[in-house]
């Protein structure tokens, strides 16, 4: 009989191999066929570490899911690991990815999933201005929004500009409508966000509903405003965000609207639901419009004339609503089709109330917290719409003149900053409401005229006073509490 040396594989029956037959150590690696060895000829925990030659366990022998937590050596998973966009969210277990796993500067916007960030997650002083891809200040293109500045009055039964700075309040109705600047109640939302003034409006006595009828509270943007705030206003995908406090004293439904002017008028109307009679905080997100592009429809140019207004609307007779009117898409503007039709009973109800503050335009699909600004920086933006110069008592200074001729007496006003364009003046006309002192004696004016005016400055003269010598010096003051000296530039 002839010893066996080797035995080939023909010389081997299928199964023939049991564990029994095999000593330790017997097989090694040149013993092995190539992919010889597959999951149901390994016993369970027969892999052992130092079974493994190094380097020598690729991806292609490791079946789904095959490495588990547990198999996995700290500090194992090094970048040179892992396969590109190896690492999905299915695999990182809850909590596993801390501080000294991240490269610095590897995460960016496309590695985060919505809405996946929370306070919680953020370290302490983790975000600075830099990392951050929207303003932390001046992001409100609304001036006055919190309604702090009233140059003109704080109450008034005139529609028009007659309280709150650059909102304007219109309408047709019969009785006579309020518009004031409000205090916020102390125990009110608003109130503890750090609002303390709104924009009010109080019915009067509408003994009825006609079809014309109609209150509108109006903000207008400069085209320069629109165009150069960031907004792609061309992309459909691209929004600016509107944010607002609301309160009325009847719960129904009211609607706002944006109307833009330059070209062909579009609008793009929106609900304002006031569920109850307290304040309530509003969110309305408005998409582009590729009719915006120019030299199509529309352009927001780099000018200071409106191109754009947002309109809050208290009511609308039947004459400037359809039941078929579009919400929430830009249409073209046609006054009888901007909202629904409304519901009379606010505006029949005599003495009830609207209120607005805290309103935000701003861009992105996201309303932030209302950037509160100090006064004086609402009333420096303010001025260059409307410029209150003097006001309030007999005796406020108006400026320094001169007697060109001994009754014809000139001088200058500067404005506190470039206003809009070249303002109009606003100064009511009335027996001594203005004074002049000269030459130890003090004469009475009746009107104060401007003249020679550009949006930095301009030249006054007063009339109706008393002969003073030629060349000499004047010193011009009001001469009544009814009476003030202002400058308008407003859209």
């Amino acid at each position: 009989i002839m010893a066996l040396t080797k035995v080939s594989t023909d010389g081997v029956k299928d199964d023939a191999i049991t564990a029994g037959k095999i000593p330790a150590n017997a097989i090694g690696a040149s013993e092995l066929a190539d992919n010889a060895v597959d999951s149901n000829a390994i016993a369970d925990d027969a892999v052992t570490t130092n079974k493994i030659a190094d380097n020598n366990v690729t991806f292609q022998q490791l079946g789904s899911n095959t490495v588990k937590t547990g198999n996995i050596e700290g500090g194992a998973v090094t970048t040179d690991r892992l396969a590109d966009d190896a690492v999905t969210a299915a695999k990182l277990a809850n909590n596993s990815v801390n501080s000294d796993q991240i490269i610095n500067g590897s995460i960016d916007t496309a590695h985060i999933a919505d809405s996946q960030i929370t306070t919680g997650k953020v370290a302490d002083d983790a975000i600075t201005q830099a990392k951050i891809n929207i303003p932390l200040s001046n992001r409100n293109i609304i001036i006055n929004g919190g309604m702090n500045v009233a140059q003109r009055s704080q109450s008034s039964t005139s529609t028009g500009f007659q309280t709150c700075d650059r909102w304007q309040v219109t309408g047709t109705y019969n009785g006579t409508n309020t518009q004031s600047q409000a205090d916020i109640g102390y125990n009110t939302t608003p109130f503890d966000k750090g609002f303390r003034k709104s924009l009010k409006v109080t019915n009067g006595n509408h003994s009825s509903a006609n079809a014309g009828d109609n209150i509108e509270i109006t903000y207008s943007f400069e085209g320069d405003e629109i165009a150069t705030s960031g907004w792609d206003y061309v992309s459909s995908s691209k929004k600016i965000t509107l944010s607002f406090w609301v309160k009325s004293s009847v719960a129904q439904t009211f609607y706002g609207y944006f109307r833009t002017f330059p070209n062909v008028d579009v609008k793009y109307s929106f609900p304002i639901v006031c569920s109850s009679t307290d304040w309530e905080f509003k969110t309305v997100s408005i998409v582009g419009e590729s009719n915006f592009a120019p030299n199509v429809h529309n352009s927001f140019g780099n000018g200071t004339g409106r191109a754009m207004v947002l309109r809050f609307v208290p009511f609308f007779g039947t004459s400037y609503t359809d039941s078929g009117a579009v919400n929430n898409a830009w249409q073209n503007y046609s006054a009888g089709v901007i909202t629904p039709v409304y519901d009379t009973s606010w505006f029949l109800t005599n003495g009830a109330t609207f209120e607005l503050t805290g309103v935000q335009l701003e861009v992105g699909d996201t309303n932030t917290e209302f950037e509160q600004k100090s006064y004086a920086q609402e009333l420096a933006a303010c001025q260059r719409y409307y410029y209150r110069h003097a006001e309030g008592a007999d005796h406020r200074p108006i400026g320094m003149s001169s007697a060109y001729t001994s009754t014809v007496h000139i001088g200058i006003v500067h404005f506190p900053c470039k206003m809009r364009t070249t303002p109009t003046i606003d100064a009511p006309s009335a027996s001594n409401y203005y004074r002049e002192v000269a030459n130890g004696s003090t004469s009475l004016a009746t009107n104060f005229v401007m003249e020679d005016a550009n949006s930095t400055c301009c030249g006054f003269r007063t009339t109706g006073g008393s002969s003073i010598t030629q060349g000499n010096a004047i010193y011009t003051r009001l001469g009544n509490a009814n009476a003030y000296v202002a400058f308008d530039a407003e859209l």
